[in-house]
């Protein structure tokens, strides 16, 4: 767990928090960091990183893990609306510069290399907005929206938009409910 700030809440797993709060984008670009670490050492060939108001369905982790990834740079489980309300099961294939909401992705090490590589990052001000300059960084690259989304954006609080209810953008097109079982995508399950 990664917190912008000293953490309230007591968990039983590794806690890194910074002393004070430096934003979004930053405390984002610390977990990437910190996934293309992991995922060097262990081999791994994927990532996946979830901000702390997202609800997942069942299973959602698990399948995330083992589906199959079209080569993009990222799949977000979360559409951000840029895929219409009821479309069809599947990972859409969508222009990097159109993304944004990064309440649950999956990342490859290939694309957390670029981004944490990008000058970009380095001389970014906003203390948030992290998913504008991935589209930014990433402009001319595909990601994928996966088809019922995995995750739903909860609360009503939000550091970055203040005062913003959680309606439109903010929650997703294509999230089947919590009690959606991920495994009934896999035919073998």
């Amino acid at each position: 767990m990664i917190s912008d700030g000293p953490t309230s809440i007591a968990t039983s797993f590794p806690v890194f928090a910074s002393r004070k709060r430096y934003g979004q984008m930053r405390t984002y670009w610390r977990a990437m960091e910190m996934g293309a670490e992991q995922a060097r050492r262990l081999g791994h060939d994927r990532v996946v990183i979830l901000e702390d108001d997202v609800e997942l369905c069942r299973n959602a982790l698990t399948y995330m893990d083992t589906v199959t990834l079209p080569p993009v740079d990222f799949v977000t489980w979360f559409d951000g609306h840029v895929i219409p309300e009821g479309a069809r099961p599947g990972i859409y294939r969508v222009p990097a510069e159109r993304f944004f909401c990064l309440q649950a992705v999956t990342w490859t090490p290939a694309a957390l290399e670029i981004l944490l590589a990008s000058p970009r990052a380095v001389e970014w001000r906003p203390l948030h907005e992290g998913d504008v300059l991935i589209a930014q960084i990433l402009s001319g690259r595909r990601y994928g929206v996966h088809i019922p989304n995995l995750a739903q954006h909860m609360g009503s609080v939000s550091l970055c938009n203040p005062g913003e209810d959680l309606s439109g953008v903010r929650t997703a097109n294509n999230y089947p409910g919590q009690h959606f079982n991920a495994l009934r995508l896999v035919p073998a399950w």
